[in-house]
């Protein structure tokens, strides 16, 4: 299992070497459906919470958020405290991904599938689910750390794809 920023970073350096376009909030999004289409075989070890514009992991929020709505240009490179040494994305973490074909192989169908959506689309379609449209009003009031059980998720996305689940806002 990876760390959820090791994801965001491939997904940025995915996007910045496609050419396409990811900000925060994309990002974000594309995270939430990689954790949810994948609960079986979890990818990442943070859950998502609820916030105003849909699923947010607080973690890759805070690493990114000096971005702003601007595209994220740059990987970011973890420290390892126990070792006092910076790890490199590109040197290390990025290689141990592409290692794992079946890992890297789930990560680019839900990527490929919405990275060239609008992202108000994306945050639209976390709005119409039920796991965040019961805390909605929670979530407007401004209470925060309300998280995405695994189980709500599972109960939610068990036997749909990716596919059809975005079908119709791809059209």
């Amino acid at each position: 299992m990876y760390d959820v920023l090791d994801i965001a970073n491939y997904l940025i350096f995915k996007a910045n070497n496609d050419g396409k376009r990811i900000n925060n909030l994309k990002l974000q999004k594309i995270l939430y459906y990689i954790y949810s289409f994948n609960l079986r075989d979890k990818i990442f070890d943070s859950s998502p919470e609820k916030w105003r514009l849909g699923p947010v992991f607080p973690e890759v929020y805070h690493t990114f958020k000096n971005y702003g709505s601007n595209d994220i240009l740059e990987v970011s490179d973890k420290i390892d405290f126990e070792k006092f040494e910076v790890i490199s994305f590109e040197k290390q973490i990025l290689k141990q991904i592409l290692e794992r074909q079946d890992i890297a192989s789930k990560i680019d169908n839900i990527y490929c599938r919405l990275i060239d959506l609008d992202v108000f689309d994306i945050v639209d379609k976390t709005h119409e689910e039920e796991m965040w449209l019961s805390m909605r009003e929670r979530i407007n009031n401004g209470e925060k750390h309300l998280i995405y059980s695994d189980e709500e998720l599972n109960n939610f996305f068990d036997n749909k794809n990716i596919n059809d689940y975005f079908e119709v806002v791809h059209e």
